[in-house]
């Protein structure tokens, strides 16, 4: 199949991507914005977002490997500018979650983008020209990918992968009030069995049915 870029319209789009771990979702989310021509955040925005509310990345990474008893302090929209400013008791994976929203949204009215996970799909949803994707993939496949990509015999690769599932949907149901992997909160929920190349066809053939690319 050409692997050739395409031509897209002025339009901002952006592309939300969902994934279960070990489905391939971030290498997806790469060879989607390739095919585009434009960029794609991950890990990213979280470091974006520590920046711009002055933590450390070591603070942010060992945040980021916690689990929920570290993040969970009830957080409304109304008080996001107290988040913001400091006024406001509130933990630092919540200020945190402020700011990278912030960022998300800005992202979203300034260019196209793919954004893998970071709950992009809820924070953009009034936002137009926004598709979301959700990966997945059989529990064998993603033991292997594990196994190869962190070095890891099958035991420990199903054991990563049941934390960080879990991690991710307790990280969604609470800053969504949601189910992590709702059909609902999705426009394509896909198989990485297909392959690299054909979801980013079909992700490239959905956003030319909604004139967003040539």
């Amino acid at each position: 199949m050409p692997n050739k870029k395409v031509r897209w319209v002025m339009e901002n789009f952006i592309i939300t991507i969902g994934r279960q771990y070990g489905s391939g979702g971030k290498e997806i989310g790469l060879a989607i914005a390739d095919r585009l021509g434009i960029k794609c955040y991950d890990r990213t925005l979280i470091e974006l977002a520590a920046s711009k509310a002055g933590v450390s990345e070591e603070s942010v990474k060992s945040l980021d490997e916690m689990g929920k008893g570290s993040l969970f302090v009830p957080l409304a929209n109304a008080y996001y500018g107290n988040v913001l400013t400091g006024n406001f008791e509130f933990t630092l994976s919540d200020k945190l979650y402020v700011v990278q929203s912030e960022i998300i949204k800005n992202i979203a009215i300034n260019e196209s983008a793919v954004i893998v996970g970071r709950c992009a799909n809820v924070i953009l949803e009034s936002f137009k020209n926004v598709l979301r994707l959700f990966i997945h993939a059989p529990i064998e496949e993603r033991i292997k990918k594990v196994m190869a990509r962190e070095s890891v015999d099958a035991k420990k690769a199903e054991q990563m992968i049941n934390k960080i599932d879990r991690k991710r949907k307790s990280y969604y149901s609470y800053y969504t009030d949601r189910e992590w992997a709702d059909m609902n909160d999705y426009d394509l929920i896909v198989s990485a069995t297909l392959g690299v190349e054909a979801i980013v066809e079909l992700v490239c053939s959905v956003l030319r049915a909604k004139k967003l690319i040539r």
